[in-house]
């Protein structure tokens, strides 16, 4: 007989801890901060690569706004020579939830963004070492940003987060395609 009440003991407390294990994630109001990095190209990883940070505010439904920085850079090469090009990106948008667990452990969402920022080549220097003019121009940037996220709660506070991005940029002389894919973390503050 106390078997079966230590069973059911274990039953009840089980249950309860399930519940308020994910009760207060993804709630409308809390705020998080998210790090991280990516890369471009998987054949250049750690010539092309992205780093980023952004403020995230939980509307409802696990639906957020987020609020990003990214410092892109790439290296393209000269007659053997380096040539950088970085990129400096705001952006500002909307990610919704697709789909997600039941105990809220994880899930996929997808969001819209609108990016601005700054792109230089060669960290401004228009001649090449052997005399050549570089014809790519500094300036201004801005485009649209889709977000493709797979989003795992470690635990009520701690999300590790898989990405796909695609930044379609106007203004620019070089591609205004660019597909990137990563990694990060979110911390929710409250």
């Amino acid at each position: 007989m106390q078997a079966v009440y230590r069973y059911l003991i274990a039953a009840v407390l089980a249950v309860v801890a399930c519940q308020d294990a994910w009760s207060q994630r993804m709630v409308g109001g809390t705020f998080g901060l998210e790090a991280g990095a990516g890369m471009f190209s998987a054949r250049q990883p750690l010539k092309d690569f992205s780093l980023n940070a952004a403020l995230v505010a939980y509307t409802s439904k696990g639906n957020y706004q987020r609020y990003g920085l990214e410092y892109g850079h790439r290296e393209h090469r000269y007659r053997g020579r380096p040539l950088s090009q970085e990129t400096f990106m705001l952006d500002a948008g909307y990610v919704l939830r697709l789909f997600g667990s039941g105990s809220r452990s994880f899930s996929i969402n997808a969001g819209l963004s609108g990016a601005v920022g700054y792109e230089s080549f060669n960290r401004g220097d228009k001649v090449l070492p052997d005399g050549a003019l570089l014809l790519e121009r500094d300036g201004l940037v801005y485009g649209v940003q889709v977000l493709m996220s797979l989003e795992f709660f470690v635990s009520d506070r701690i999300v590790l987060l898989l990405q796909g991005k695609a930044l379609a940029l106007w203004d620019t002389s070089q591609k205004q395609f660019r597909p990137s894919s990563g990694m990060g973390i979110r911390i929710n503050l409250n």
